[in-house]
């Protein structure tokens, strides 16, 4: 009979180390989107995919083993019931079978008042700097952005038709509407319980693994 165990983690630990990878880019503004113009790809995406793609395999190895042990029932009703899981799995399938996943930068800065115009009714905010750096500083950060917040959301692909595009100019959106008419891709921004930030999710998605494991070999299922 087939055993997951050590398969599983082996996995694990290459779960970790993309996420070590992964991590490079928090709080980090690159230019061009963190673009490899020598391959025309974006590492970060690619990372992401890498991370997805070892995580999936520790479910299936799990499912194998529950299977043909007789414990498909306890794989089923936990993974059936864990969100997280959940969440990453239509991601992952979304991955392979439809579209290549996307990304959302969102900057988010404080500026205090510093002077006010009563005549124009004006006012000039303290100036917020940040850093936006070459991809080739990735592994040697030079500068930290500490004057903003920088949150990173995973996107998915909408698939545009008529009736999308319809819904759109019936909704006032009309330049999302001119987008899609024109061709340009259209991301949805995808959340899991409440939290969006691409960096938290994968943290959490790692925690639950650890539970999943421990269940399955408290459980029978991985051994």
């Amino acid at each position: 009979m087939y055993k997951s165990k050590n398969e599983i983690e082996k996995k694990l630990k290459q779960v970790k180390y993309v996420y070590k990878e992964i991590s490079k880019f928090k709080n980090r503004i690159f230019v061009k989107n963190g673009l490899d113009e020598e391959t025309g790809s974006y590492p970060l995406l690619t990372h992401i995919g890498s991370f997805l793609a070892h995580a999936r395999s520790i479910l299936q190895y799990a499912q194998k083993e529950a299977k043909e042990s007789g414990h498909q029932s306890k794989y089923d009703d936990y993974v059936s019931k864990n969100r997280i899981i959940k969440f990453f799995k239509m991601i992952r399938d979304s991955e392979i079978h439809e579209y290549t996943i996307g990304s959302h930068m969102t900057i988010a800065g404080e500026s205090p008042i510093v002077s006010y115009d009563s005549e124009a009714h004006t006012a000039i905010g303290k100036e917020v700097k940040f850093n936006v750096e070459p991809l080739s500083d990735l592994n040697s950060p030079k500068h930290k952005n500490q004057e903003v917040e920088i949150t990173l959301t995973l996107g998915k692909k909408i698939n545009i038709d008529s009736a999308f595009i319809q819904n759109l100019e019936a909704g006032g959106n009309k330049s999302l509407a001119e987008a899609a008419k024109n061709g340009e891709e259209l991301y949805e921004e995808q959340e899991c319980e409440g939290e969006k930030n691409i960096f938290k999710l994968c943290e959490n998605y790692i925690i639950e693994l650890e539970l999943f494991i421990n269940f399955g070999i408290t459980n029978g299922f991985i051994t």
